[in-house]
């Protein structure tokens, strides 16, 4: 046992927590409770909103459960996480993370490029995006902490170098200052990431956000072309088949461009994207066809069950296989966790309300 810095009584104590643990599974093999500093009236910002537990509850306190198959959905070949968190008493659900059971989530997924082998839906980013770019830079160091330092890929590829490159710009957008809560937070409402493509050749893959002020979103294509600038990138204007305003930036890290632009979608919907290259940008704002009924979606909304819809869907042996493609699976950095992800086919996460100011987040893993 660990005493508490500020000597506070037992977690049994503590309304919260007795909140939790009433609703959590029974028969969980496991369970993690955080509660952030800022709740507790502790150290607040960056420390708070840090770390792999802040990427997945944001500002909320939470329990995760680890429940075996056979007794969350009777299915052999799947391991479930519940996360369950205290609703947030702000308006609007804007409490960060990827556990949020936020509708919005759900709906900006759904709108997302079908055949998506990657897709997450993330709802409100106007509140909550530093909270989550936060959370990612956070669990980057933590890969990049655990793989060590090593040789790169037979391509002159690191994983650290990639999930660096393609944060860069979301580092940006989400950066906790006045000036950039004016120049990107503002407009922004739900958004989206999604990856695509078998091979190589054929990836395409954007971070897609739908914009409240199109006239901004467009201005913001040029404020964040300014600060990659700044940042040491080479960034140039770009002219993309139906979009206001475009730029194409590259950065360290990244053997592709990244493609900046701010568009509208065949149905008036103003979205600002970041994109790898001209396709991707194009299938984000005019895709031929939509997560909302495919196949991959219909497959999670089963194996979630209870209603829930889901927010976050991944096909592991295609992200391996590219993975593979490009000698990144020899890394140090992931090699020794490839036995392991081999194991997982799917992931499928959606969240729903259990009542009580209790929300839960269901995350199933389908097994080999």
């Amino acid at each position: 046992m660990i005493e508490t810095a500020g000597r506070a009584g037992s977690l049994e104590r503590s309304s919260g927590y007795s909140k939790l643990l009433a609703a959590a599974p029974s028969s969980a093999l496991a369970h993690v409770y955080t509660r952030p500093a800022s709740s507790a009236g502790q150290t607040t910002g960056a420390e708070a909103s840090s770390g792999l537990l802040s990427l997945l509850a944001g500002s909320r306190e939470a329990n995760i459960s680890l429940v075996p198959a056979s007794s969350s959905s009777g299915t052999a070949g799947s391991l479930t996480i519940d996360a369950d968190t205290l609703a947030s008493a702000s308006a609007g659900g804007g409490s960060g993370g990827l556990l949020a059971t936020d509708p919005e989530g759900a709906k900006a997924l759904s709108e997302l490029p079908g055949g998506s082998w990657l897709a997450i839906g993330l709802g409100h980013l106007s509140t909550t995006i530093d909270q989550d770019v936060q959370g990612l830079q956070s669990l980057t160091s933590l890969a990049s902490t655990l793989g060590g330092a090593g040789p790169e890929s037979t391509a002159g590829l690191s994983l650290t170098g990639l999930l660096q490159g393609l944060l860069a710009p979301l580092g940006v957008l989400g950066a906790d200052t006045p000036a950039a809560k004016k120049a990107f937070a503002s407009w922004m409402g739900s958004g989206g990431v999604f990856a695509s493509g078998a091979s190589l050749l054929e990836l395409k893959g954007a971070v897609v956000i739908s914009s409240k002020d199109p006239a901004l979103s467009r201005a913001a294509v040029q404020e964040l072309s300014a600060e990659l600038r700044k940042a040491g990138g080479s960034v140039s204007p770009a002219r993309i088949a139906g979009t206001e305003a475009a730029a194409a930036a590259r950065l360290e890290g990244l053997p592709v461009v990244l493609d900046i632009a701010a568009g509208r979608t065949s149905a008036g919907q103003a979205k600002f994207v970041i994109g790898i290259g001209e396709a991707s940008v194009q299938a984000a704002l005019d895709p031929p066809s939509t997560m909302a009924d495919s196949v991959p979606t219909e497959a999670a909304k089963s194996a979630l069950g209870e209603g829930t819809q889901p927010s976050m869907i991944l096909d592991l042996p295609t992200l391996l296989s590219l993975l593979e493609g490009v000698g990144l699976t020899e890394a140090p950095s992931i090699s020794k966790f490839i036995p392991y992800l081999r194991s997982v086919t799917t992931l499928a996460g959606g969240g729903h309300s259990l009542g009580g100011e209790v929300e839960r987040f269901k995350l199933v893993l389908g097994l080999q």
